[in-house]
């Protein structure tokens, strides 16, 4: 019981610290496996003579193909945003090495002037 519980907490953990791209690529993978398994079904019902029932069942996997195609969608967005947000990252981090190298140039230049004046 222990372990359950450790288990459980960490895949807890581990959900709330997903962004959203893994968290749309993990609704996408659920999809597909959802898709299949209806269309599964669909022949299954298809050839045992309940045509009736498997009319619902592909509807029902026209939407899940509609969902996968807006979740995808948003997916790709989403992976977009977190590129660019790293490339603004990158970039601020260079500006912020370039500012502290120029400070040090300036303190560096501002001490060869002090000892340009003691002599």
């Amino acid at each position: 019981m222990a372990s359950e519980q450790g288990f459980f907490k960490r895949w807890g953990d581990g959900i709330k610290n997903l962004s959203p791209a893994q968290q749309l690529h993990a609704k996408m993978v659920s999809h597909v496996g959802a898709f299949i398994g209806m269309m599964l079904a669909l022949v299954v019902l298809f050839m045992r003579g309940g045509w009736y029932f498997s009319v619902f069942i592909f509807f029902i996997g026209i939407i899940q193909l509609i969902d996968y195609i807006g979740t995808r969608q948003r997916w790709l967005q989403a992976k977009e945003i977190e590129s660019v947000a790293e490339q603004n990252k990158i970039e601020d981090e260079k500006q912020t090495a370039l500012n502290e190298l120029i400070d040090t140039a300036e303190k560096n230049f501002e001490e060869l002037n002090q000892i340009d004046d003691l002599e």
